[in-house]
């Protein structure tokens, strides 16, 4: 079965991205089109009812993947106002192909600088789509190798055996 994983932005107190929720129901009718579901994949600390809400929007399938905090911010954004609460345990992303005031090396160079984990990920090529796309996965491979450098093997649901069973028992 086809299927199409939407990465669901959200906020500290677990309230979705509007963007987000649009992409789950797209993904959720073009999966349907070809016989497939839709599956969002949150990353950070997300309370369960906010999570099975996704379920409205059309996600089959919640995956959880660590449990951290997780935020996406404007370069510019982020000078301002995130990187005072930054932690030294914390690692930075700079996707600087949607940089057009070139903020993003500096910001790398700055905070690497002053022994800061960051990874600054320039243009994938010039299409803008196929950079989006690129960037959307790469952003999902990430974590995953988190979890694997922590030795997890599988996503929080599939340890949450109680409530797995509820899940099951209701969809199946």
């Amino acid at each position: 079965m086809s299927g199409i994983l939407v990465y669901a932005l959200h906020d500290d107190e677990g309230n979705f991205n509007k963007n987000s929720l649009g992409a789950i129901s797209e993904a959720a009718k073009l999966a349907g089109e070809v016989g497939g579901e839709a599956a969002a994949l949150v990353v950070g600390d997300v309370a369960d009812d906010a999570a099975a809400g996704l379920g409205k929007y059309g996600a089959a399938k919640v995956y959880e993947i660590l449990g951290f905090r997780a935020d996406a911010e404007q370069i510019e954004e982020f000078s301002h106002m995130e990187l005072f609460s930054l932690k030294a345990s914390d690692s930075v992303i700079i996707f600087s192909a949607f940089d057009p005031a070139r903020i993003g090396p500096r910001l790398h160079a700055a905070l690497r600088s002053r022994g800061y984990v960051t990874s600054l990920l320039g243009t994938y090529n010039s299409n803008p789509v196929e950079t989006i796309f690129y960037y959307a996965f790469l952003s999902q491979l990430a974590p995953l190798a988190k979890a694997q450098a922590k030795g997890l093997s599988e996503p929080y649901l599939a340890g949450a055996r109680k409530k797995l069973q509820i899940s099951d028992s209701m969809i199946y």
